[in-house]
C-alpha cells in the first residue's frame, strides 16, 4: 500500500506503521483512516509528535487518505516473518 509507504518509510520517528479504513460515523458508506504506529526510540509518545506526522502527511498524502486517528502503540503485535500482523492489530 502506497500510504504506509510513503508514511513510515521516509518520516524519522515511525518504525511501523499500519493504516486502517474505519467505517465514518458522519457519512453512511465511507470511510475514516486510522494509523497505528511505533515510534522509533528516543521519540515520544505526545501531542507533538502526532501532530508532526499529521503535518508530514498532509504534505505527503492527498486529503481523503489523512489519518482521522493516530494511535502510537508501545508495541504492535508481528507475525511469523516480521510483519504487522492486521488481523492481531484490529481485535
Amino acid at each position: 500500500m502506497k500510504l504506509k509507504k510513503i508514511v513510515y518509510n521516509i518520516h524519522p520517528p515511525i518504525e511501523l506503521c499500519e493504516c486502517e479504513g474505519l467505517p465514518n460515523p458522519d457519512r453512511s458508506s465511507s470511510e475514516i483512516v486510522k494509523f497505528y504506529v511505533l515510534l522509533k526510540e528516543g521519540y515520544e509518545n505526545n501531542e507533538e509528535t502526532k501532530a508532526d506526522i499529521l503535518k508530514y502527511a498532509q504534505d505527503n498524502l492527498a486529503k481523503y487518505k489523512l489519518p482521522k486517528i493516530i494511535e502510537i502503540s508501545d508495541n504492535l503485535p508481528l507475525n511469523v516473518i516480521g510483519k504487522i500482523d492486521e488481523k492481531a492489530l484490529r481485535k
